[in-house]
């Protein structure tokens, strides 16, 4: 090696001799991160490989005056690679790239030559596929570092679907297995059930309880279309294009619970299929109706009857128990006239439940009241009398 630089005009220099460390190239024989590597480094010092001289003579390329960063081969000269800030390790492939000699940005310039992303859907990529940039995964970068040389980037090609999650709803047994085998074939994900890990939904049509599910949680919802031309294209084809047409009843259709069938509740995921259950249970109830009794988690222990010698005082009064109506059977006599329930001789179905109702409130009302009062004190045979009146009226 010194006999090779001396012919090349180069000078070699020891360690006892005064010079500049910026006018002096730093040959090493391997690029390991270490302790000397990286003092020199921090020094501003221009560090080479023993690779990039021998390059650099059998191409007759003298090297650069002005070295940034160390400088292990020269095949990347005059290219510049994206490199977007999308996870923790594009510092080590911009590293890379630099001490290949190339150049590296974050965003998407009139200079980019190659976007290096591992998943699709971003601006970086957006932007890309209109410009007709190759767009390749971060293997292509690691490859060329251990081959220690330029690999065609054409091998190395994100595939359309790398980071989709894909659920489909409302296709044939036979579509739904093709599309499983041509998400994973070709980086995608493919689920069953619909979850909020999911990136895209594809359906013939905007309707159903996954397509409702999916534009709430804002995924893409697109047609089987928007799949196969990005297979075609090689690339993620870009949704909005593919956006499933909705009209004015499917879409005020969404707006409230859907029932569906057994088989595709199955498909939904448990806090999902859950979810929904919920909602079609709230919009079944009567409206206007509702008795607030609480149900314990446990079953409540029987109360033992005692004889209070003294009442306690209380801090609250308690409540008058309303007394129990008297229910009469109606015949062909004309019923009374201080009767509570109606003055004439047909009866109002609305009129009798609204008073039932009241009743059970009041019931309630007591009931609770007596039970946070049984903490303290006994008062079992109050509790029993409630309960016994709202049988009856049950």
């Amino acid at each position: 090696m010194r006999e090779l630089l001396c012919e090349k005009g180069g000078i070699i220099v020891s360690k006892e001799e005064n010079f500049d460390f910026k006018k002096v190239f730093f040959i090493i024989d391997t690029f390991e991160e270490n302790e000397l590597f990286f003092q020199l480094q921090d020094k501003g010092c221009s560090i080479v490989s023993t690779n990039c001289i021998y390059s650099s003579i059998k191409d007759n390329k003298p090297l650069p005056e002005h070295i940034k960063y160390p400088l292990f081969a020269r095949f990347m000269e005059g290219m510049t690679i994206c490199i977007p800030a999308s996870g923790d390790y594009e510092e080590q492939l911009r590293s890379l790239v630099r001490y290949m000699g190339g150049t590296d940005e974050e965003a998407i310039t009139d200079t980019v030559d190659i976007l290096v992303v591992d998943k699709v859907g971003s601006i970086q990529y957006q932007v890309a596929q209109t410009r007709n940039i190759p767009i390749v995964s971060s293997k292509w970068i690691a490859s060329c570092w251990e081959e220690q040389t330029l690999l065609p980037h054409n091998f190395f090609l994100l595939p359309p679907f790398a980071g989709c999650v894909i659920s489909v709803t409302g296709l044939s047994t036979a579509t739904r297995s093709e599309i499983q085998r041509l998400t994973e074939y070709y980086g995608g994900e493919y689920t069953p059930n619909l979850t909020k890990r999911c990136t895209h939904l594809i359906s013939h049509s905007a309707q159903g309880i996954k397509y409702r599910y999916a534009t709430e949680w804002g995924l893409h919802c697109v047609s089987v279309e928007w799949f196969f031309d990005s297979i075609n294209m090689k690339v993620c084809a870009d949704e909005t294009r593919y956006f499933l047409p909705m009209t004015n009843a499917r879409r005020q259709a969404l707006l409230n619970p859907l029932s569906i069938s057994p088989r595709d509740l199955s498909r939904l995921s448990p806090a999902l299929r859950k979810k929904h259950l919920m909602q079609l249970y709230n919009r079944n109830l009567p409206r206007g109706f509702s008795i607030n009794v609480p149900i314990p988690n446990q079953p409540v222990p029987l109360l033992t009857p005692k004889k209070l010698s003294v009442l306690p005082k209380l801090s609250r009064p308690i409540p008058v128990v309303q007394p129990q109506p008297e229910f009469k059977i109606y015949s062909d006599k004309k019923p009374k006239a201080n009767c509570d329930l109606e003055e004439n001789s047909e009866l109002d179905s609305e009129q009798i439940a609204s008073k039932l109702q009241q009743l059970l409130d009041q019931c309630n009302e007591t009931i609770e009241h007596y039970t946070k009062l049984a903490q303290e004190v006994d008062l079992s045979p109050y509790i029993n009398t409630a309960h016994q009146q709202l049988n009856l009226l049950k």
